[in-house]
């Protein structure tokens, strides 16, 4: 190869390495520019989770202290100051709810609580058995049982939903094979379900089958000796059947729960009631002395 001839040559692998050189800077460029940008991404998002971290852990601390709290209007607000902290904090939506609708009868505020609980955590079971007994409580039946329903398609051993949803159609609806058919559900689930059987036996009774009624009553009892309930509705279901006597003492155990509980006015019903059955009976003073102690 001539001088001329080489010279070309490295000229020419010279003009080639310099070309790859560019690409290769270019690509470093790229690459650094695109890690830089990795790195600050990654930086604002370990910030923002630290950020919301400490949000959380404040928020919690306000759940905290309403689970604490003394009345249902101090719960209600640390749960509040807790929303507004955390927005998305789906069990203190679903708590101030349960404050609304407990003894505050405020079921349109708990019902919109509820719906927030549901938005944000579409699976939380128990919050549709919740706002279902809310719209019980309105009169919305349906929406009612659409959530008991939803509610047990989520968590299919719910005996509480069962029994919530039969009380729907048995009480409200008239549908008694219906609530039968939940209740006794329930009671699979939880055989000691005391309030399940008491209701089984109201659903029972209204199909006019009253021994299984007595029955049902009877299991209540059993489960739950501190069920007045269930004694008043065992009471009713003897007087029917013609057993004034065991009738008349249902309702007098009834009564004596009733006192334990400090309520006279619902004891002296009772004393009516056996008035009603058995205008003779001793239970009547015998009741009316516990009443006057």
């Amino acid at each position: 190869m001539s001088d001329h001839n080489k010279k070309l040559a490295d000229m020419i692998i010279l003009s080639r390495e310099k070309e790859e050189f560019k690409k290769m800077k270019t690509i470093m460029k790229k690459t650094l520019c695109l890690l830089i940008g990795l790195f600050i991404l990654f930086s604002i998002n370990c910030y923002a989770d630290e950020t919301l971290t400490a949000q959380q852990k404040k928020a919690e601390k306000w759940f905290k202290k309403a689970e604490r709290a003394d009345t249902l209007m101090l719960k209600i607000e640390y749960y509040t100051k807790a929303i507004e902290i955390n927005p998305n904090f789906a069990n203190a939506y679903n708590n101030r709810g349960l404050a609304y609708s407990s003894k505050l009868h405020q079921y349109q505020k708990a019902i919109d609580d509820y719906t927030k609980v549901i938005e944000i955590d579409p699976n939380f079971a128990n919050v549709y058995n919740h706002r279902g007994s809310a719209y019980s409580k309105l009169h919305q039946y349906q929406k009612a049982i659409d959530d008991y329903t939803k509610a047990i398609e989520l968590d299919p051993k719910d005996a509480k939903a069962y029994n919530n949803r039969g009380l729907a159609y048995s009480i409200h609806l008239g549908e008694q094979q219906k609530a039968i058919e939940d209740y006794t559900k329930a009671i699979v689930i939880d055989p000691n379900f005391a309030n399940a059987y008491n209701h089984r036996g109201i659903a029972y009774n209204g199909l006019g089958e009253h021994q299984k009624a007595i029955d049902d009553y009877t299991k209540a009892i059993e489960i739950d000796p501190k069920n007045s309930p269930a004694y008043n509705n065992r009471g009713l279901a003897y007087a029917r059947q013609g057993s004034i006597t065991a009738a008349c003492d249902d309702f007098y155990q009834a009564g004596i729960l009733y006192l334990k509980q400090n309520n006279k006015t619902q004891a002296l019903k009772y004393v009516d009631r056996i008035k009603n059955a058995d205008p003779s009976s001793p239970l009547i003073n015998k009741l009316m002395d516990q009443i006057n102690k």
